[in-house]
C-alpha cells in the first residue's frame, strides 16, 4: 500500500522530469513552462480529473514530437503519464473495505499485469524508432493479430 501511493507521487514527477530533459536538450527553453503545467496538473487535478491530465500529459509529449524533442524522452513521459494515471485509478478503485490480504494479492497481481504492459509497449515504440523498413499493410494487420494471440496466450500462462 505505501509503495502505491509512493508510486502514485513519483510517476507524475519523472513525467515531467522527461519532459524538462527533453524539451532542454532541444533548446525548447519556452516549452520548460509546458513541462512545468503538466507537473501542476499531476499536482492539483489528479484525484479529480486523471483522464484530462493524462490527456495533457501525452499532448505535452507529442508537442515535445514536434518541436524537436528527444523521442526516447517523450515516449518515456507518455508512458509514466500512463502509468500515473492508472495508479490514481488503481488507488480509486481500492478506496473500498477490502482486506489487507486481498488488497496485497490484488496489487501484486496488477503491478505484474502493468509492467508487463508498459514494458512491452514501451520497448514496441522504441524499436518503432529505431527499425525502418516498409511493410504491407497485410502482412502488418497479421503479424498485430499474431502478437495478439501471443499476449493472450501469455496472459493465460501468467494467471495460471
Amino acid at each position: 500500500m505505501r509503495l502505491r501511493k509512493f508510486l502514485r507521487v513519483i510517476y507524475p514527477i519523472a513525467c515531467a522530469a522527461c519532459l524538462a530533459a527533453g524539451y532542454a536538450l532541444a533548446a525548447q527553453w519556452l516549452a520548460l513552462v509546458l513541462a512545468a503545467i503538466v507537473w501542476l496538473a499531476w499536482r492539483l487535478t489528479a484525484d479529480r480529473l486523471p483522464s484530462v491530465v493524462l490527456t495533457v500529459s501525452v499532448g505535452a509529449a507529442a508537442a515535445g514530437l514536434v518541436l524537436g524533442a528527444s523521442p526516447f524522452l517523450m515516449i518515456v513521459a507518455a508512458t509514466l503519464a500512463l502509468a500515473g494515471w492508472d495508479a490514481v485509478r488503481w488507488d480509486d478503485f481500492l478506496a473500498g473495505d477490502v482486506s489487507i490480504e486481498v488488497e496485497t494479492r490484488l496489487e501484486r497481481m496488477h503491478s505484474a499485469n502493468l509492467v508487463l504492459a508498459l514494458g512491452l509497449a514501451l520497448l514496441a515504440a522504441m524499436a518503432g524508432r529505431l527499425i525502418h523498413f516498409q511493410i504491407l499493410f497485410g502482412i502488418l494487420v497479421g503479424v498485430v493479430l499474431l502478437a495478439l494471440l501471443g499476449l493472450d496466450r501469455l496472459w493465460g500462462l501468467l494467471k495460471d
